[in-house]
């Protein structure tokens, strides 16, 4: 059993919840690995792509998460490679363009030009509808696009620590329901 979690737009592996979730995963024994994106602040589709088809190892009893931009890029590498994954989460996610931030459309059109994985099965999308940074209806969009489940909260920001997320004990709960299905 094990997890990946691919995070967003200047972040890292310290930030918001990740390192609570690596941590309480430990102690369930199932091995989770937050990945050092390349170039956060500065990220290219292509790049993030290729560092995921490398790092991650798939098989059948791997989930993987994606946390705004990360979730995009989630599911490019699953449309790209063919990989199944056991469970697929997806925080505060988009798959149209975000035009607050343009320099992220290029991953927009990366995953557009890939093969459809719709529907996505065992997958989850968690949003807010106070979300300051991804329109709530592109996360509800996303979830549609995919007939994925939809876990709304009145609030929640971005789910980032500034909106009071440096842990998530929802999402582990998630985490851990999919392993036991």
């Amino acid at each position: 059993m094990k997890v990946y979690i691919v995070h967003g737009l200047n972040s890292a592996l310290d930030k918001h919840w990740f390192a609570y979730l690596v941590g309480e995963l430990a102690k369930r024994n199932i091995s989770c690995y937050c990945l050092p994106m390349p170039n956060p602040t500065a990220p290219n589709a292509e790049e993030w792509l290729e560092f995921l088809k490398k790092e991650i190892h798939m098989d059948d009893q791997t989930v993987l998460i994606g946390h705004s931009v990360g979730c995009v890029s989630v599911l490019t590498y699953l449309a790209n490679t063919g990989a199944k994954a056991l469970g697929t989460i997806l925080v505060s996610g988009f798959d149209e363009p975000l035009k607050r931030l343009p320099q992220l459309d290029p991953f927009i059109t990366l995953y557009k030009a890939q093969p459809s994985i719709a529907p996505l099965e065992n997958s989850y999308v968690f949003a807010a509808l106070d979300d300051q940074s991804v329109p709530y209806q592109m996360i509800d969009d996303l979830s549609r696009h995919l007939d994925s489940v939809l876990i709304r909260y009145p609030h929640g920001g971005h789910f980032k620590e500034e909106d009071g997320y440096d842990t998530f004990p929802a999402l582990l709960h998630k985490v851990e329901e999919i392993f036991k299905k």
